[in-house]
C-alpha cells in the first residue's frame, strides 16, 4: 500500500453489525486487522464475546456490546444499533456492513478517491458477489443487477432518495455527514 492509499483509508470508518455469529466476527476481524481504517463492531448478541473497547492486538478495532434487553423485534433492535453506529465515526467517510461482508481494499480506495474528487457524489458502491455452497462445490452470482438507472437517486433531499427502491446506501462507502443524516432519517 502506498502512503497516499494509507492516508485515504485512514479517513474511513467501517461499522459492522453482528448478532450471535462469533466465528464470522472473528474472520472479519482478522481480515480488517491490518487495514488502516477505524472499525466499530456493534454486537447485539445476548452475551459479549470480547471485552468492551479496543480489541487487544489491534490499533483501531473497537467492540461495542448492545444486547437486546427489552425483547424487542430483531429488526427494531438492528435499527437501534445502526443509529448508535451512526454516532461513532469521526472520519470523513463511512461504510456499514455485517460480519460476513468483505470489502476489498482496492474497492475501498477507489470509492474514497471518487468521493474525495466529486462534491456531487455522496456514496459509492461496487459489485456484490454472493457465494453459496452447493453440495461439494462453491458457486457465486452477482447479488444486484448492473446497469440499473439510478438517476432517480440523485435528488437533493435525503427523504427523496430514501423513497427510491433502488437505493443501496447502507453498503456503500459514504460521506460520513450524509450517511449520518441518512441513518437518522431512515431509522
Amino acid at each position: 500500500m502506498t502512503p497516499e492509499e494509507v492516508e485515504l483509508l485512514s479517513e474511513l470508518t467501517i461499522v459492522i453489525t453482528t448478532y450471535n455469529r462469533w466465528s464470522e466476527l472473528e474472520q472479519i476481524i482478522e481480515y480488517l486487522r491490518d487495514i488502516p481504517v477505524t472499525v466499530h463492531i456493534i454486537d447485539g448478541s445476548d452475551r459479549a464475546c470480547f471485552p468492551i473497547g479496543q480489541l487487544s492486538g489491534t490499533s483501531s478495532i473497537i467492540y461495542h456490546h448492545v444486547p437486546n434487553t427489552n425483547d424487542e423485534d430483531p429488526l427494531i433492535h438492528c435499527a437501534k444499533r445502526l443509529v448508535f453506529g451512526a454516532s461513532l465515526p469521526k472520519t470523513r467517510f463511512s461504510v456499514v456492513g455485517t460480519d460476513d461482508d468483505f470489502l476489498t481494499i482496492s474497492g475501498l480506495i477507489a470509492a474514497i478517491k471518487c468521493l474525495d474528487d466529486n462534491n456531487l457524489v455522496d456514496a459509492v458502491t461496487g459489485r456484490v458477489i454472493l457465494y453459496r455452497k452447493e453440495f461439494k462445490s462453491i458457486s457465486y452470482c452477482f447479488r444486484y443487477p448492473s446497469g440499473t438507472d439510478l438517476i432517480e437517486t440523485e435528488g437533493s433531499l435525503i427523504v427523496q432518495r430514501l423513497s427510491m427502491s433502488s437505493s443501496w446506501f447502507l453498503y456503500a462507502v459514504c460521506k460520513t455527514e450524509v450517511w449520518k443524516k441518512f441513518i437518522e432519517t431512515a431509522y
